[in-house]
C-alpha cells in the first residue's frame, strides 16, 4: 500500500542561543532571502517558519523591500507563520504570558493575511496540563511536539485538559529534525570555521548558508523509507509526517529532486499540516485519550533543571510579569475610569513584546551563551523600570487628586478580595515623624526600617499592616502622630516570637533555621529554612551529582543574631550565617579547597497573619553547586499540590531516587515546576510555600513527615556537557558559560504559610507574590479617598488579567476555577454595565452573555469576561 507522506520543509529558528540575536539574524537573512525568492518564483511549494511570527518580523526589519512578497506568500499559504509570537518555554512563564504570546502572534499574523493555526511547539521542554484549553481558546485544536511523552499509546492521540478541552496531538519521538539533511553525508562541522582579528576573540562562521552541501538522492530516498518504517509502528493513522529541517538550517539542497524521486514510490504532499490533522480528526473515535502533564523522558530529554539555571532571569521575569498584569494594566484602567489618563495601549504593547522575546525557550531557560543573557537581563530591566515608572506616576497622580490632606499614602490592592497584609512604603520629609497609619479609623503602627539615600535626600522604609482593604482598587490613608501599640500583640524575646496562632523560634545553633509551633495544639509543625549546599557537575540543562560530593548543611553551623526590630504587629529579625563550602569542582569531583560563604537571613513575622516572609541575601562565591532551602514538615502526606498554569496540579511523592533507565535518554525528573505556590496537607492541616521567581522544588517522604526542598540557586560553567550521568549526549554546543556560575549578588524571597483553611492560605500566598503597594503623596484634589474598582466574592478562583479589551467593551477580566466542579462567584464592578460577555482568548468571539453579576465558572475552566 502506497504511504502518504506530508513533507514539511522548515527551519527551527532559535532567535538567540549559542550565537547572539544579531549573529543569528545575519544568517536568517540569507536563509529567508533564498526561500522567499524560491516560493515567489514557484520553485518551492511551501516552507514553515517554526510556528512563530518573531522570525519574519526580524527579517522584515532589515529586508523591508521584501514585505509585499512575504505578505503575498503568507496569504497564499506558501509561507507558514504563527500562531506564536515566540516559541516559549511553558513552565517558566505564567499562564497569562502563554495567552499573550498567542494573542500577539495571531494579531501580528493579521497584517500578513493568514496564520498557520497549528499548536506547533516542537522543542519545548515538557507541556503543562491546561495547554489544550489555552489552544482551544484561540480556536486551535491541534498540537505538534517532541518532548515529554513516551509514545506508549502511539504517536497520534487526543490530549485532554482538566476542563475537558481536547487537541489532536502528534508526537515526534525522534524530534523535529528527523527528516533533516536528507542524503547528506557531510558533517555540520565541515561547514564551521572560526574568524578572528587582532582586536581579540574569535567568532564561529558557517559556510552552509552560502555554499550548501552534497546530496545523494538515493541515500535521501533510503532515509525517508527508514523514517516511514519507524513511524509506521508508532502512527495511529496511515499517513506519515516528516519535518525536513532542523536548528537554523537553510532549505534542504536538491529538495525538488528528492521529492520527484519520492513521488515514484509514495504519495507526497509538501506542507499539508492541516490536511494531516484532518486525517487525525476522521479517526477521532479510534484515537487514545491522554490526560495530565507531558514530562516523560524516554525518547527526548525535557532538560529538567532549566527550572533553576541562571535563577536571576527567572526572578526578573516573575517581576516583569507581575508588574504588567497585576499592576500597570489594572491601574491604567482605573486612571482612565477616573478621567486622569488614557489607557496606554502602544506602551503596553511595546513592553509585552520585549517581555515575550525573553520567553523564547533558550532565553528564559538560561541555556544560552553569556552574551545572550546579558541582552535578556537588559530587556527584563527595561520592562521592569518602565513599568515601575508608569505605575508610580499613575498611582501618584491618583493619590495627589484625592481629598485627604497630606502627609498621606495611596495604596493599590492588586487582588480581587478583601485583604489584610503588610505594605512597604518609602517615606520622606514630614512623614518621617509620624508613628501610625490611619486605616478605616484604626491606627496601624509603622515599623521603621532602613534608610535609603537618593539625590542627597534621605528616605526611610516604613512597614505597616492594613486591614480589610477591599478588592482591586486604590485607597488613601493618612499618617498620624498618634501611636497605637496593641496591648496583646506580638511578644518578642530576641529569637522567640509569639503571634496569635503560632510561636516561632529562630534556632541560632542550627544555622538560623526556624521552628514553628501551633499555639492551639502545641505541636511543632516543622523545622524550616535549613540551607543545604551540594556539588553540581552538570550544565545549563541538567543537574549532575559529582562522583565525590560534599553536602554541607546549615544545621551544622551556628548563626549570629544581627538585629531585631518590632512593634506589636510586625517583627523583623536578621541573622548572619557563615558556611564553609567547596570552592568549585575538579573534573567530576567537588574540590577540597573551601571558601567562606556568608548569608544574611531576614525573617518577617506578623501578629495576625499566619505567614512568615523569608529573604536570603548573599554574594555567591562558589562554583559548580546547588543551594536549596530544606523544610522538614511533621505532616504525613503522599502528594504535593503545585500551582501551574490555570490549575493546581497534584503530584505523588516518590520515595525512590530516580535513575536513568537503559531505555531512557534522561533521568526521570527529580525536581518539579511550580509557579506562585506549592503546599502539603493532611486533612485540613498543611503548610504552603509561596515564592517570588523560584520555580523548582522536590518533595521526599521522611520517617515523621515530608521534606520539601526549594532550589535557591544553581551554578554551572557549561552550556552543555556530554559526560553526564543524568542525560545521554549533548543538549547543545559544549561551550563554557562562566556567567551561569552566578558569581553575583543573590536575593531570594519566599513565604512559609501554615494553614487550616487552604483558600485562606492561597490568598495569603497571592498577597505575598502580588502584594499591596503604596507611594507617599503630598497634594490634595477632589477625588474620593478610595475606590474599589473590582471585587470577586467567592472561593477557589484566581484572576490573571484585568485590562482593556482589544476591540470592544470596557473591561476584560480573566478568571479561572480551581475546582473540579462548577463554582459560582459574584463580581462587583464599580462601573455601570449592561452585560457580561464571555469571549474566547482571542477576544473576538462572543461565547455567551448575561446581565447578572453572578458568574458560574466551569470545572477547571478559564473564563475571559468582557464588561460592556
Amino acid at each position: 500500500m502506497t504511504k502518504k507522506i506530508y513533507l514539511v520543509p522548515h527551519t527551527h529558528w532559535d532567535r538567540e542561543w549559542y550565537l547572539t540575536f544579531g549573529e543569528y539574524r545575519s544568517y536568517l537573512l540569507r536563509v529567508l532571502d533564498k526561500i522567499v525568492d524560491m516560493l515567489y518564483s514557484g520553485e518551492l511549494e511551501y516552507f514553515l517558519l517554526d510556528g512563530q511570527v518573531s522570525a519574519i518580523e526580524d527579517y522584515l526589519k532589515i529586508r523591508r523591500e521584501k514585505e509585499k512578497h512575504v505578505i503575498e506568500l503568507v496569504k497564499k499559504g506558501k509561507l507558514g507563520v504563527g500562531p506564536w509570537f515566540t516559541q516559549p518555554d511553558e513552565f517558566l512563564v505564567s499562564g497569562e504570558s502563554l495567552v499573550r504570546n498567542l494573542l500577539y502572534g495571531l494579531r501580528k499574523c493579521e497584517k500578513y493575511g493568514r496564520c498557520e493555526k497549528i499548536g506547533y511547539l516542537p522543542d519545548i521542554f515538557g507541556h503543562t496540563p491546561q495547554l489544550p484549553q489555552i489552544l482551544n481558546g484561540f480556536g486551535l485544536d491541534t498540537f505538534v511536539f517532541s518532548r515529554g511523552y513516551d509514545a506508549s499509546s502511539g504517536c497520534d492521540f487526543i490530549w485532554e485538559a482538566p476542563d475537558g478541552s481536547k487537541v489532536f496531538s502528534h508526537y515526534l519521538p525522534d524530534g523535529y529534525c528527523h527528516g533533516a539533511l536528507l542524503g547528506v553525508k557531510d558533517k555540520p562541522v565541515d561547514f564551521l570555521f572560526l574568524f578572528g582579528t587582532q582586536y581579540g576573540g574569535f567568532f564561529p562562521y558557517f559556510t552552509t548558508y552560502e555554499f550548501g552541501y552534497t546530496v545523494d538522492i538515493d541515500a535521501a530516498v533510503k532515509k525517508v523509507s527508514k523514517i516511514i518504517k519507524r513511524y509506521s509502528k508508532c502512527s495511529n493513522i496511515e499517513s506519515i509526517l516528516i519535518l525536513n529541517g532542523c536548528d537554523h538550517l537553510p532549505l534542504q539542497q536538491e529538495l525538488n529532486s528528492i521529492i520527484e524521486r519520492l513521488r515514484e514510490k509514495y504519495d507526497v504532499v509538501v506542507g499539508g499540516l492541516n490536511e494531516f490533522f484532518n486525517e487525525l480528526r476522521k479517526r477521532k473515535d479510534e484515537l487514545p485519550v491522554l490526560r495530565g502533564e507531558l514530562r516523560k523522558v524516554k525518547h527526548r530529554p525535557i532538560l529538567t533543571e532549566v527550572l533553576s539555571s541562571r535563577v536571576y532571569l527567572k526572578q526578573l521575569n516573575f517581576t516583569a510579569e507581575k508588574l504588567l498584569t497585576m499592576y500597570l494594566e489594572p491601574i491604567s484602567l482605573i486612571s482612565e475610569y477616573l478621567g486622569l489618563t488614557s489607557y496606554p495601549v502602544i506602551l503596553l504593547d511595546e513592553l509585552w513584546e520585549n517581555l515575550l522575546l525573553n520567553h523564547a525557550h533558550d532565553s528564559i531557560c538560561g541555556t544560552s551563551i553569556d552574551e545572550v543573557h546579558v541582552d535578556n537581563e537588559a530587556r527584563f530591566n527595561h520592562v521592569i523600570r518602565v513599568a515601575n515608572s508608569e505605575i508610580a506616576q499613575l498611582l501618584g497622580k491618583i493619590g495627589n487628586n484625592t481629598k485627604a490632606s497630606a502627609p498621606k499614602v495611596v495604596l493599590f490592592n492588586p487582588n480581587p478580595w478583601s485583604t489584610s497584609g503588610p505594605v512597604k512604603v518609602y517615606f520622606s520629609g514630614k512623614a518621617l515623624a509620624k508613628k501610625s497609619v490611619l486605616n478605616g479609623g484604626v491606627l496601624s503602627p509603622i515599623l521603621w526600617l532602613d534608610y535609603v539615600e537618593f539625590e542627597s535626600v534621605k528616605y526611610r522604609t516604613g512597614l505597616f499592616i492594613v486591614r480589610e482593604l477591599q478588592g482591586l482598587g486604590y485607597y488613601t490613608l493618612k499618617l498620624t502622630d498618634k501611636a497605637n501599640e496593641r496591648k496583646n500583640g506580638l511578644r518578642v524575646n530576641q529569637t522567640e516570637i509569639v503571634a496569635k496562632n503560632y510561636t516561632y523560634k529562630v534556632l541560632l545553633e542550627k544555622g538560623g533555621a526556624l521552628q514553628i509551633t501551633s499555639n492551639k495544639e502545641r505541636n511543632v509543625i516543622g523545622i524550616f529554612n535549613i540551607l543545604v549546599d551540594e556539588g553540581d557537575v552538570g550544565d545549563e540543562y541538567n543537574y549532575d551529582r559529582p562522583d565525590r560530593d560534599l553536602v554541607v548543611s546549615s544545621e551544622n553551623h551556628k548563626a549570629k543574631l544581627s538585629s531585631v526590630k518590632f512593634n506589636s504587629e510586625i517583627a523583623v529579625i536578621k541573622v548572619n550565617l557563615e558556611m564553609e563550602l567547596p570552592e568549585g569542582a575538579e573534573g567530576r569531583k567537588r574540590s577540597n579547597n573551601k571558601v567562606k560563604q556568608e548569608f544574611e537571613i531576614t525573617y518577617t513575622f506578623y501578629y495576625e497573619l499566619d505567614r512568615v516572609d523569608v529573604e536570603i541575601r548573599f554574594h555567591n562565591k562558589v562554583k559548580d553547586h546547588r543551594l536549596k532551602a530544606l523544610h522538614r514538615l511533621n505532616i504525613r502526606a503522599n502528594e504535593v499540590f503545585e500551582e501551574v498554569h490555570f490549575y493546581e496540579n497534584k503530584r505523588k511523592i516518590i520515595d525512590k531516587e530516580p535513575r536513568k533507565m537503559p531505555w531512557s535518554i534522561e533521568v526521570q525528573p527529580r525536581v518539579h515546576p511550580y509557579h506562585d505556590y506549592i503546599y502539603i496537607k493532611n486533612g485540613d492541616t498543611g503548610v504552603m510555600f509561596a515564592s517570588r521567581g523560584l520555580y523548582e522544588y522536590v518533595a521526599k517522604r521522611e520517617k515523621d513527615g515530608v521534606a520539601v526542598y526549594l532550589t535557591l540557586l544553581r551554578s554551572v560553567g557549561y552550556l552543555s556537557r556530554k559526560n553526564l550521568k543524568s542525560r545521554y549526549g549533548h543538549a547543545g554546543p559544549g561551550l563554557e558559560t562562566p556567567g551561569a556560575q552566578c558569581l553575583r549578588e543573590v536575593s531570594v524571597q519566599y513565604a512559609i504559610i501554615p494553614f487550616k483553611d487552604r483558600w485562606e492560605a492561597i490568598k495569603l500566598a497571592k498577597n505575598f507574590t502580588q502584594p499591596i503597594i503604596g507611594v507617599q503623596v503630598n497634594l490634595s484634589g477632589n477625588l474620593e479617598d478610595e475606590l474599589t474598582f473590582l471585587k470577586i466574592n467567592g472561593r477557589d478562583y484566581q484572576h490573571t488579567a484585568l485590562k482593556k479589551p482589544l476591540n470592544w467593551g470596557k473591561v476584560l477580566l480573566r478568571v479561572f476555577n480551581l475546582k473540579g466542579d462548577e463554582n459560582e462567584v459574584e463580581v462587583e464592578f464599580v462601573g455601570d454595565f449592561d452585560s457580561v460577555v464571555e469571549t474566547n482568548l482571542l477576544e473576538e468571539t462572543k461565547l455567551s452573555e448575561q446581565r447578572s453579576r453572578n458568574i458560574t465558572l466551569r470545572p477547571y475552566g478559564i473564563h475571559t469576561l468582557v464588561f460592556e
